[in-house]
């Protein structure tokens, strides 16, 4: 097992800041950051794909690479005819791509298709993008060592494994002086985990039966276990019993998010105006507000609120959006899947209430929220003033089609 140091390190490399041009489309209940996770998906499926812009332009390779977990390295060869280590130099970005299970998904397979009428196929799939850079290795030594390593791996099976050594010494360097080595410095891995996290449990549930009736027992298992992370995490509407939850929660999360950035003064006087239990009561009392707490076991961890109609804080001559008022988890659960929970729920309750389009305000200030809303569609449309005491700062107004 590895440390728990060992592994934060891993994932600072994982969440670290994605690339400004084009990264991968990832909505946030598809996203994968558990290294140990990705490392698997890697040795599982380790026929990579290594993408390059040499000198000859834009190409993809197909190797099997090796995954050093401890140095952050992916490791090797190529047929010395292969231009691939002539075209790149040491040091020039590359990326590996990582292809695990993949299947297509028919909407005949959820059982919510009687019900409504706007589903359609999709494909399932999970993926791990390694970006770094590549280096390398043309030392007999070193193509030697990833040669014996890589063959140790996948002749592990086999009653009698194939060695180097069954080679005569000849025939051996012959070999190895037709190979070069090449090695790829890991900075960042980056998961998609495509597994109908979006589909209510019956829904995943029917698909997964619709695969293993196929055959494709791998991606049905993918699924599974997707669901089966989250499954102990609880969605409920709020009541009055809550109030106090609600309250805590709501205060804590504020103060997480913006005590940093924030006069003292200001944020305490909010917190103790927009909170109070009055206030609170009054709002789960509003027939076009609604709110949704997730709960791991007994402890509330994050909270929704949403509003339509008059109750929108803008837009309220609007019948067709629904507004998120408030996403906010707990510090100690971010990663965890609890917003991408609670913002599906939103979706949930916009098509129940037969809205078009959900919208948000979001602090210019906050990249990470905006990372997250874009992430799963939200697109700026305006700005609006928020007062948080004496001080007027400035939200991005994003919205997204239901």
């Amino acid at each position: 097992m590895w440390s728990t140091e060992f592994l934060q390190n891993w994932t600072s490399i994982i969440v670290q800041s994605q690339p400004t041009i084009n990264p991968m489309y990832i909505p946030s209940y598809n996203a994968q950051e558990q290294p140990e996770v990705l490392h698997q998906v890697i040795q599982e499926n380790p026929l990579g794909i290594l993408m390059v812009n040499g000198k000859g332009g834009l190409d993809a390779h197909h190797l099997p690479f090796e995954l050093n977990i401890q140095e952050k390295l992916l490791q090797a060869h190529v047929a010395r005819q292969n231009s691939v280590w002539q075209d790149v130099s040491s040091g020039d970005e590359v990326l590996v791509v990582f292809r695990g299970p993949d299947s297509y998904i028919s909407p005949n397979w959820y059982p919510s298709k009687s019900e409504r009428h706007d589903h359609v196929p999709t494909w399932n799939y999970v993926v791990v993008h390694a970006h770094g850079r590549i280096r390398i290795r043309d030392e007999q030594r070193f193509v030697q060592g990833v040669v014996g390593r890589l063959t140790r791996i996948h002749e592990a099976q086999q009653s009698q494994p194939w060695k180097m050594r069954d080679l005569t010494p000849q025939a051996r360097d012959q070999m190895l002086s037709e190979i070069v080595g090449i090695e790829v410095e890991i900075d960042r891995l980056v998961g998609k985990f495509k597994l109908s996290q979006n589909r209510s449990q019956r829904d995943l549930q029917g698909a997964c039966e619709g695969l293993r009736g196929l055959g494709h027992h791998a991606m049905a298992e993918a699924m599974q276990t997707s669901y089966s992370e989250v499954e102990r995490l609880r969605l409920k509407t709020a009541t009055y019993a809550d109030l106090a939850a609600l309250e805590t929660l709501g205060k804590r999360t504020f103060r997480e998010t913006f005590e940093e950035s924030n006069n003292e003064g200001d944020l305490e006087r909010y917190l103790s105006e927009s909170f109070h239990p009055e206030k609170l009561r009054s709002q789960l009392n509003e027939p076009n507000s609604h709110f949704v707490l997730a709960w791991d076991g007994d402890e509330p961890v994050g909270y929704l609120k949403v509003n339509t109609d008059s109750a929108q804080t803008e837009l309220s001559d609007d019948a067709t959006s629904l507004e998120i008022e408030r996403i906010y988890v707990l510090q100690a659960y971010h990663g965890q899947k609890v917003g991408a929970l609670l913002l599906k729920r939103a979706f949930e309750l916009a098509r129940e209430k037969k809205k078009s389009y959900l919208w948000l305000g979001v602090w210019e200030k906050n990249p990470r929220a905006i990372r997250f809303y874009e992430k799963n569609g939200f697109v700026a449309f305006g700005e609006h003033v928020f007062a948080l005491g004496e001080d007027r700062q400035v939200d991005v107004m994003m919205r997204c089609e239901a």
